[in-house]
């Protein structure tokens, strides 16, 4: 029976028995502290799955209790009211204890079905965790088709592929499988519907500029191997990384706009700027259907991507509507950038910036501070280059701020291997998660808008204590120029005129420099800058010592160490014309930990909120 307080669960029809409520644990327990702030982005993984799950005519919703603020009691008596047959979580290093606490409140005759990070990280320490002793299903990867199945029969685990339980009778962990299901594991993004709004909480949104926004994935998973990064390759050998069709984006920006008034976007997986001939061949579409006339958008980038590719192709970017770039800038010392593997150096950063600045797009960039073996002069050199990118956008048409995080390790990222490998800490110590309460020194404005991004392990990885680190962090947040996001779409009117101007300056120049081709993508059998679409590039997640590090000037993606080769295929690559290296719907890369995307992105150090259950 549909009541008012069952409000929270988006999407399903509550006068129907519920096949599953799909649950967004809080980032900590509301019902404790209450959360100062709304600043929440939609689990778009997780409605993904509850889309296509209603799609095969299933009676599912979603309860997002981060963007809603519930409490962990008021969540798991929530559910036990609904009394779904199923409920699904997807598991994160820093909610981990939280979802627990829910999973353990629930009546059992409610079957739990997990998925996320941290169920990838650590599968057999959760499937024995008593607290998840409903647990019928461990799904690991990409889980829409797969949860369909569970939903239909819970026996037909036994058949899919990266499905974990624990065997009743041998009380260990079993995994299901059987030849020609490894389908599941890579569905056909472009074969997805359209997630469905009504599982998301305020998607699309009035901004304050009065544009109607909504939140969008281009892609699935990610090349590159950053050693903090939950998305990093080496850690998700079972992702086949590919990119939607730019048909099928504008297509979706289209329903959007019909159905919503949308006329701002924003990518939130990791990559929607990080493989060129991608960006090339969207931007072909978005011109063709003159998209920058009507819609602005936001993406995330890589700074060696964007450093390498000429002005003509920022000026497409500009006149199409990219209103603003989210980078993963972590560090202002060259030689913490090359321990983290990011390929980019602080001078790249800094022209990458001015660059698009110069043309009214707006950069967003990430930090980390605390980081292993940071010393103190290399955190010094990270508040610099912070202070510098200001500088550069000081007076230009696109401004640049910065989003600034402590250094948290997670389960199954190389840096977490290389921590655990030192042999001076524990498992447990590493997962200690707890929420640092910033707003202590004085609840301003800049405190009030961080306030959930800030959890830690309390440990001290670098020369700087953590309380140097918190610190900084609270000294560069109050720093923080005012042309905070409501600000900066107010930029959009002037922004708009110089967008207008090189959409002109395009139309008039020789095709000859704006020309939508791949002319300049390598042409070299072993890649240097890209990789093959029939090849998964996993690098080194500390380049070597012997590495070509030449090679960092912006003239390659990738730095290839000294008397390696490049892996072939990964699983999954039986249609090479579809890959590309972006990022899946798991994983939000932003490093904001409040990036509720359900696109791995979401939290600091890039593991966040995943949308596989």
């Amino acid at each position: 029976m549909e009541t008012l307080d069952d409000g929270p669960v988006l999407g399903a029809d509550l006068n129907q028995p519920l096949d599953a409520v799909f649950i967004n644990a809080p980032l900590r327990d509301y019902g404790v502290r209450p959360r100062v702030n709304d600043f929440t982005l939609p689990v778009l993984g997780m409605a993904y799955i509850a889309t296509y799950a209603a799609a095969q005519g299933f009676n599912v919703g979603v309860l997002d209790a981060e963007a809603l603020g519930l409490g962990v009691k008021e969540t798991y008596q929530l559910v036990n009211r609904l009394g779904p047959r199923w409920a699904g979580f997807n598991l994160l290093a820093p909610t981990y204890e939280v979802s627990a606490e829910i999973a353990a409140g629930l009546d059992r005759d409610i079957m739990v079905m997990i998925g996320g990070h941290q169920a990838k990280a650590m599968p057999a320490a959760i499937i024995t965790d008593p607290r998840f002793g409903a647990l019928e299903a461990l799904v690991l990867g990409e889980g829409e088709t797969r949860v369909a199945e569970l939903l239909q029969d819970k026996r037909s685990r036994a058949d899919l592929p990266g499905v974990m339980w624990l065997d009743p009778i041998l009380r260990q962990p079993v995994t299901g499988g059987r030849p020609g299901a490894g389908h599941h594991l890579s569905p056909d993004v472009d074969r997805l519907p359209f997630v469905d709004r009504r599982f998301l909480v305020g998607d699309p949104y009035q901004a304050p500029d009065g544009r109607v926004e909504a939140n969008m994935v281009g892609a699935r998973g990610c090349p590159y191997d950053c050693s903090f990064c939950g998305a990093a390759v080496s850690a998700n050998p079972d992702i086949t990384i590919r990119t939607r069709t730019p048909a099928g984006i504008i297509a979706e920006m289209e329903v959007l706009h019909a159905t919503g008034g949308v006329t701002a976007f924003r990518f939130v997986d990791d990559l929607f700027l990080g493989y060129e001939r991608f960006i090339r061949q969207c931007m072909e579409a978005f011109t063709a259907a003159r998209l920058g006339d009507r819609f602005v958008w936001d993406a995330t980038g890589r700074i060696n991507i964007l450093h390498r590719v000429d002005n003509a192709l920022l000026d497409v970017l500009a006149a199409n509507g990219l209103r603003e770039v989210a980078l993963g800038v972590e560090s202002g010392s060259e030689r913490l950038l090359k321990y983290m593997g990011k390929r980019i150096t602080p001078d790249m950063t800094r022209s990458v910036v001015r660059r698009l600045n110069e043309r009214g797009i707006s950069v967003k960039g990430y930090f980390i501070l605390g980081f292993p073996t940071e010393t103190r002069e290399e955190l010094a050199a990270t508040v610099r280059h912070v202070r510098e990118l200001w500088e550069v956008a000081d007076g230009q048409p696109g401004n640049f701020r910065a989003s600034v995080f402590e250094f948290r390790p997670y389960p199954g990222t190389p840096e977490w291997d290389r921590i655990v490998a030192t042999g001076r800490y524990q498992p447990a110590q590493l997962l200690a998660y707890t929420a640092v309460d910033l707003t202590e020194g004085g609840l301003d404005e800049a405190m009030r808008g961080r306030d959930e991004f800030n959890f830690s392990v309390n440990i001290q990885f670098g020369e700087a204590t953590v309380d140097e680190v918190r610190a900084a962090l609270v000294e560069l947040s109050r720093e923080q120029p005012g042309m905070l996001r409501p600000q900066l779409r107010e930029l959009d009117s002037q922004t708009a005129v110089l967008h207008q101007h090189i959409r002109q300056r395009l139309t008039t120049s020789n095709a000859a420099n704006t020309r939508l081709d791949n002319r300049h993508a390598p042409q070299q059998t072993i890649p240097t800058s890209e990789p093959s679409p029939t090849e998964t590039i996993r690098p080194h997640p500390v380049p070597p010592a012997t590495a070509n590090v030449d090679q960092l000037n912006g003239t390659s993606d990738y730095v290839r160490p000294t008397g390696t080769t490049w892996p072939g295929p990964g699983i999954g690559h039986s249609t090479p014309s579809r890959w590309a290296p972006m990022d899946e719907p798991t994983r939000n890369c932003s490093s904001s930990s409040r990036a509720r995307s359900g696109t791995a992105g979401g939290c600091p150090n890039r593991n966040g909120p995943t949308g596989t259950s």
